[in-house]
């Protein structure tokens, strides 16, 4: 569905099917939606290319490369991500499966709070347990740089934790923006005299040591602290706290994983950006009913990277920001990150204020 809806394949949507016509093979619909994300009908009988991913994408592969001029490698890459998707997706669908068995065992609806469920602890249900991952994006669960061992212990779908480390960095080398000063605090406890304390992700954080081999030790350190409580989200580098007072905090983190087709760092970009756009927004809705009743925005407060040029082997910074309502839509005002930026920060974040109404 996503080579035809990105003209990558002949395909030729009609009421109730996909047909590749390259392939001879046709998709059944379960329903049509606009901008061409329909939806498949999994139930129906359908050719056996299509319950085996890789081959489909290999089978696929002559025809998209004949329209896309794609670069040396391509074919195996995508290879590896799709593949990594499948398992991972796979090990999410089980998880699942096997949450709603043990919840039959203990007498109690499938769809009841339970203490091994997160769902009974955040609210959107779809924030904290998502086993389908991205509804469109062939490449929903792929990723690639993280080990099973850290998927199983960070993975929201799988019950992981979504712990939040923190590291301390020498004054002279942050750049912060937005109001992080004032909602530092609400993160960790102060860091020394010439220090700025950022927060990082536990999987980053293991890796920062050979990331920043020249920094590691004396322009940044492994702040004293333990890892605070937090809940993995969609993204599983973004999570959640609960600290004390009205709202709550969502931290976007760097981690060095791949997934929908991009490596999820924080660029400078959005760092610089982020708090921007999103003033600006609260200004636009406090003005305008339209937009103040049509979405609720998540704005991103603060956000503190590097102060220098980074180089490649650097990988990215952080940002915090708030989350709407879970009864409305959402606009996200922190853009997304540049793929073209070479710059990367692997010990950022960017806190957003999650208030409650």
């Amino acid at each position: 569905m996503a080579s035809v809806r990105e003209r990558l394949a002949d395909g030729h949507w009609t009421a109730s099917s996909l047909e590749l016509r390259a392939l001879d093979v046709s998709l059944p619909l379960a329903q049509r939606a606009a901008f061409e994300l329909h939806g498949p009908d999994l139930d129906a009988p359908r050719a056996a290319l299509l319950e085996r991913p890789v081959a489909l994408l290999d089978a696929l592969w002559p025809t998209i490369s004949a329209i896309e001029a794609l670069p040396p490698n391509s074919q195996t890459r995508v290879r590896s991500e799709l593949q990594d998707c499948v398992f991972n997706l796979a090990l999410a669908e089980y998880a699942a499966a096997r949450r709603d068995q043990l919840a039959r065992a203990r007498g109690r609806p499938v769809d009841a709070p339970s203490p091994l469920d997160p769902r009974a602890i955040d609210v959107p249900a779809s924030e904290s347990m998502p086993v389908a991952g991205h509804p469109w994006h062939p490449m929903c669960k792929t990723r690639l740089g993280l080990t099973l061992r850290e998927n199983l212990r960070h993975a929201p779908e799988l019950l992981g934790d979504g712990a939040c480390a923190a590291v301390d960095v020498d004054a002279r080398h942050v750049a912060a923006h937005g109001e992080y000063a004032a909602l530092a605090p609400r993160l960790f406890p102060p860091a020394p005299r010439g220090l700025v304390r950022v927060a990082v992700h536990p999987a980053q954080l293991r890796a920062l040591p050979s990331l920043l081999p020249c920094s590691w030790g004396q322009v940044i350190q492994r702040a004293a602290l333990p890892p605070r409580p937090a809940r993995a989200l969609l993204s599983l580098r973004t999570v959640a706290l609960e600290p004390p007072g009205e709202g709550s905090l969502h931290v976007k983190l760097a981690l060095n994983v791949h997934t929908t087709s991009c490596a999820r760092t924080v660029s400078p970009m959005s760092q610089a950006n982020g708090p921007q756009l999103s003033a600006l927004l609260e200004r636009v809705q406090s003005v305008d009913p339209l937009t103040r009743g049509a979405c609720a925005c998540r704005p991103t407060s603060a956000a503190p990277g590097s102060a220098r040029t980074c180089t490649a082997t650097a990988p990215a910074s952080s940002a915090c920001s708030s989350a709407s309502p879970p009864t409305r839509s959402r606009a996200r005002s922190r853009p997304r990150t540049s793929r073209r930026s070479g710059c990367a920060r692997p010990w950022a974040s960017a806190p957003r204020v999650t208030t409650r109404r």
